[in-house]
């Protein structure tokens, strides 16, 4: 019997760009307003219980999400200086790394001083804010249903470091994703290592956890 044909959304992206002091970029995509199911389906491998019940979240506006991870050069360029600890050759450093050792608070710091930034330039009207779970949950999986934005990957499991085929999309997860199976030497790695999803963000399966607007609950 001939295999089950895929359905796939194609979406046409429009990016905006912000420039940073120093004349560094920053990309945003635009993420098209709809309707998505939030959390693991029923019977999801490795899913957890914090991630049920599924339920429908319906996004009323369209919004622009960073096309990569705050890199490290974008920080300095908005803020000058790090908070707290400096990235380390050890755990990744460089201006196409991402910026880490970054609180929730740190985080909204850099949103006020890029929005002060966006203002007093003239590069508005746009005001920066963290996504909602909600929000950022709805941009990494890009339309799809399956437990990761390239398919369910069920040749191994998310605590198996080996490879296995990525399961809607071509090629392995190893394409998509950074995970414990690639991540050698472990730490941080340059954005946009990976394959985008269809929205066309990146480094939305590993690399970096990702700061949200609401509390987790």
């Amino acid at each position: 019997n001939a295999a089950p044909e895929v359905t796939r959304t194609v979406y046409v992206m429009k990016e905006i760009t912000i420039m940073l002091p120093t004349d560094v970029p920053l990309e945003l995509v635009k993420i098209p307003a709809g309707t998505f199911m939030m959390g693991c389906y029923p019977g999801e491998v490795d899913s957890a219980v914090t991630e049920e019940p599924q339920h429908g979240v319906t996004i009323l506006q369209d919004f622009y999400v960073g096309k990569y991870e705050i890199t490290q050069q974008q920080w300095l360029a908005v803020m000058g200086s790090w908070p707290g600890s400096v990235p380390t050759a050890e755990l990744g450093l460089g201006d196409d790394y991402p910026g880490y050792y970054l609180s929730w608070n740190d985080a909204n710091n850099f949103i006020a001083t890029l929005n002060t930034h966006i203002a007093s330039t003239g590069q508005g009207p746009l005001t920066v804010r963290l996504p909602s779970e909600a929000e950022w949950e709805y941009a990494c999986r890009a339309g799809t249903t399956t437990r990761f934005f390239f398919g369910d990957s069920l040749g191994c499991a998310t605590t198996d470091c080996s490879d296995c085929a990525a399961g809607m999309l071509d090629g392995n997860r190893s394409d998509y994703m950074w995970y414990c199976g690639n991540n050698i030497p472990s730490g941080s790695k340059p954005v946009g290592g990976k394959t985008h999803n269809s929205f066309g963000l990146y480094d939305m399966c590993g690399n970096l956890y990702e700061w949200c607007e609401d509390d987790w609950h």
